[in-house]
């Protein structure tokens, strides 16, 4: 074929090869930084809200676990706490002391201009009860234990109300409450907040090293919820990525600051009707913003161009040399003898 020789002209020409070899090694870096990427950790996510709500499943129990002083407890219906949770009481029927939710128990942080209200639905796992004094009670399984912290001095100044497991963050801002004296508005709004997306790299040279992939973050509009996934009540992997931090009470509601190692947000935009917003950190934009991809596509320019002045160099000499050499004579082929043939002798 015509294309074929042409090709194979191009290829054995002056530099055809230098050009070979760079299409070549920039298939294996691609390749290569692919490969790579797509084995790395999970990105960092730096989570950052003001919010009048929050709700998490729990995924540690000793870390989830709240510290509190003069705290009411009472279970759901207005049920009377066993009797040897009572004896933990003050004379006064306050509750000083740490409360252990069990794993997978659900935990419902309500922000209060007067108190903080904490509900933990044990889902079938006892609630545990430590007093000041060390001793312990727990609740019934089947129990949800309500928690009411005055303000202020309701929570011990030393800790402050964990976030560690799958959580959820504000609700869907929807049809106001009339005012009126015995309504009171449902405290879910979510006033501010910032997610901040941090790649981990993964190459031999910068293991464990963290860059910005987002470096001014996605703005959570106010009114909306920002989750793991769609039902954070769901067991395993099923509920999305654990969120790990505080929650820190404040006169607007509670600030945030938790992390997740995650590439997958949801967020729920209040008057949407459509599906929700997802905060996916691709591979492309982590490829773009690792600076050791970077110094690897520097390195790569370099030895392309090295290499094509390297190529245009040899070709330029091998020019010279045919002009001072003059051109080689062409090959003749060797000359063929015709075979001798001999008379015979014939006998007169």
């Amino acid at each position: 074929m015509e294309w074929r020789s042409r090709f194979r002209q191009k290829l054995t020409s002056r530099g055809g090869w230098v050009v070979s070899i760079t299409l070549v090694l920039a298939s294996l870096t691609l390749v290569t930084i692919g490969m790579l990427m797509l084995h790395s950790p999970p990105p960092l996510v730096v989570i950052e809200l003001e919010t009048e709500t929050l709700l998490q499943s729990v995924r540690r129990p000793d870390t989830s676990s709240i510290a509190m002083t003069g705290a009411r407890l009472r279970l759901r219906g207005d049920a009377e706490l066993p009797a040897q949770c009572s004896v933990l009481l003050s004379k006064k029927g306050f509750f000083s002391g740490i409360v252990r939710p069990e794993q997978q128990a659900l935990v419902r942080y309500r922000w209060n201009p007067e108190r903080i209200l904490i509900t933990i639905a044990a889902r079938g796992k006892e609630t545990v009860l430590i007093g000041a004094d060390e001793g312990r009670c727990a609740i019934p399984a089947q129990d949800d234990l309500n928690i009411d912290l005055p303000k202020p001095g309701g929570i011990d100044p030393t800790s402050r109300l964990p976030i560690a497991g799958p959580a959820a963050a504000g609700g869907e801002f929807g049809v106001p409450v009339l005012p009126g004296r015995d309504r009171v508005r449902d405290m879910t709004f979510l006033r501010s907040g910032t997610v901040k997306v941090f790649g981990r790299s993964d190459w031999p040279f910068g293991q464990g090293e963290l860059y910005a992939v987002e470096p001014e973050g996605f703005i959570i509009p106010a009114g909306s919820r920002l989750a793991s996934s769609g039902n954070i009540s769901l067991p395993g992997d099923e509920a999305g990525a654990s969120w790990y931090g505080v929650a820190e009470y404040s006169d607007h509601g509670f600030k945030v600051s938790a992390t997740a190692e995650t590439s997958r947000l949801l967020l729920f935009r209040p008057g949407a009707t459509g599906p929700e917003e997802t905060f996916a950190v691709g591979l492309l934009a982590r490829i773009i913003s690792d600076p050791n991809v970077a110094f690897i596509s520097i390195a790569f320019v370099v030895v392309s161009v090295v290499g094509q002045v390297i190529g245009g160099w040899v070709g330029t000499w091998r020019e010279q040399s045919l002009e001072v050499r003059g051109p080689s004579p062409r090959p003749q082929p060797p000359a063929t003898r015709r075979p001798v043939r001999k008379a015979r002798r014939q006998d007169k």
